[in-house]
């Protein structure tokens, strides 16, 4: 009998589980064979900050990039957030959500925007355009990244320097926005994602409004063939209240007071001598004044506005690809974007006299001085201006393109690529056609002599002046860090107006002093 001693194999295998940056160290015993790990595939989270940092790594030239964590999960709901996080690249908000994109200072109308490398065209239109009516021009070719939805986007490049492959035009930045492609995936993928929005801000509307995506891919699994579709929709009710000022007067100071009366009208006492005016003086307090030479800013008006606002939102892409020889990849596709923009908007303005200002508090810790405290002599008969206007607006974008890309070696790719894309922004008031229709109505207290001054004997043809007239205005403007705050008082006299005495903030207009305006646009 012999003894045979025969020796098993003995692996083991250590399974690595990678958990926000601790890697566990799973040992499993016992295996009948050993197997080589041929690849280690970071995705998720960590696998986009790879991906951006790749980019900027192999490109030539300065080159910023921000990268999907898989499809359907860019990093942000809002392309324009997304790429305020790249270093020189500032957005500009409406409605508190992302829209424009400013890069290295120079703005919107500055950038050349592409989609898979093709240049979009831009509309962008609202209201009647007046940037302090919360309007829009229609005259630039600034990109809204609030008119694409972030389900279907794959990355977004940010060149800050030209390079011959990429589209030139932008002396800000080219940027980029790539869609998600089927061959960029394995098989068959489907991402349905339903969301809820919650806005607060809205006095007329639903706090919670519905977004809703979806996400088809497949690939065949020898990467011959693919088709992709994305379709999104996006409902939000908003709100808006603000303040803003039309225009300010920039002037340099003169540390004689009077000498500012020109430019900067100072409560002037003629002292009861109308017909003489050698001993006029300029009475206004002037508390902190800008010294001697320093610029100061008045400014033309304060518009106070609130505004309820709702949006829909529908993007829509179909990419078909096709791959029949190795290096070679045929892709058509067709994005569609649709946003319907409605808001019906209040505003009141109030109007600097700019009859003679007794009182003035600056601030001249910045370069140019601005008043925090503004007081008025407004005079007789103050007008009052209110505004309702009701804006719709319909921005839509078409591309249907086609390229061919084939690399024929390491060293040599030939592609072409077609495309036809048209952008629209148009009026979209389904009764009146416009824009924006806008209802104006003003009141007014009218105003009488209630004393003239005698006649002037020098020249006793000539228009005699009033010494006290009733219904007599004064207004103090006041500025801090939250809103600006307006505020009128109406006075029985003129003389009770520079004595401060018997003022009243309440008043009323009778029927016969309201007047109205409809305008559409």
């Amino acid at each position: 009998m012999k003894l045979s001693t025969r020796t098993s194999p003995f692996t083991s295998k250590a399974l690595f589980t990678i958990v926000g940056g601790l890697v566990l160290i799973n040992p499993a015993y016992a295996q009948e064979q050993s197997e080589e790990l041929e690849e280690v595939v970071v995705t998720g989270l960590r696998g986009s900050l790879k991906a951006s940092m790749d980019t900027k790594r192999d490109a030539v030239g300065v080159v910023d990039a921000i990268n999907a964590e898989d499809i359907g999960k860019f990093p942000d709901t809002n392309l324009s957030e997304a790429l305020q996080r790249i270093t020189g690249v500032s957005i500009d908000r409406r409605n508190g959500e992302g829209a424009t994109v400013t890069a290295r200072g120079f703005g919107p109308q500055f950038n050349m925007v592409t989609l898979n490398g093709r240049q979009m065209p831009a509309a962008d239109a609202f209201g009647n355009g007046a940037a302090t009516g919360g309007g829009v021009f229609g005259n630039s070719r600034s990109f809204n990244f609030a008119n694409l939805a972030a389900e279907s986007i794959s990355a977004v490049e940010v060149y800050k320097t030209g390079r011959a492959d990429i589209a030139t035009g932008g002396i800000g930045a080219s940027i980029n926005v790539r869609t998600a492609r089927p061959l960029d995936n394995d098989g068959l993928v489907m991402n349905l994602g339903v969301k809820a929005m919650n806005d607060t801000t809205n006095r007329v509307g639903d706090d919670l409004t519905p977004e809703v995506s979806g996400i088809f891919s497949y690939a065949s699994d020898d990467k011959r063939f693919g088709v992709g579709l994305s379709a999104s929709y996006q409902k939000r009710d908003s709100g808006n209240s603000n303040s803003t000022v039309n225009d300010w007067h920039i002037q340099p100071w003169n540390s004689t007071v009077a000498a500012n009366q020109g430019v900067t009208p100072l409560y002037v006492d003629a002292r009861d001598t109308p017909y003489d005016s050698s001993d006029d003086r300029v009475m206004a307090n002037i508390e902190n004044a800008p010294a001697n030479g320093q610029l100061y800013g008045i400014p033309n008006d304060i518009r106070y506005a609130f505004s309820d606002s709702e949006r829909e939102r529908i993007n829509g892409q179909l990419t078909l690809q096709f791959a029949p020889v190795e290096g070679l990849t045929l892709t058509t596709d067709y994005t569609y974007a649709l946003v319907d923009l409605t808001e019906d908007r209040g505003e009141q303005t109030i109007w600097l006299q700019r009859n003679g200002f007794d009182h003035i508090v600056f601030d001249t810790d910045e370069a140019v001085a601005t008043p925090v405290l503004l007081h008025e002599f407004t005079g007789a008969s103050k007008d009052f201006g209110y505004e309702q206007q009701h804006r719709e607006q319909e921005n839509e974008l078409k591309s249907v393109g086609f390229n061919a890309n084939w690399e024929v070696s390491e060293k040599m790719t030939l592609a072409f690529d077609f495309h036809d894309s048209k952008a629209t922004s148009m009026p979209n008031d389904g009764v009146t056609g416009g824009g924006e229709t806008a209802f104006s109505l003003a009141g007014k207290v009218p105003s009488t002599c209630l004393e003239y001054y005698p006649a002037n004997p020098a020249d006793p043809d000539a228009t005699i002046p009033c010494r006290n007239a009733s219904n007599f205005w004064a207004q103090t403007f006041s500025f801090n860090n939250g809103l600006p705050v307006a505020a009128r008082t109406l006075f029985p006299s003129q003389l009770n107006a520079y004595a401060n005495v018997n003022g009243s903030a309440r008043i009323t207009a009778a029927v016969g002093n309201i007047n109205s305006r409809d305008t559409t646009s």
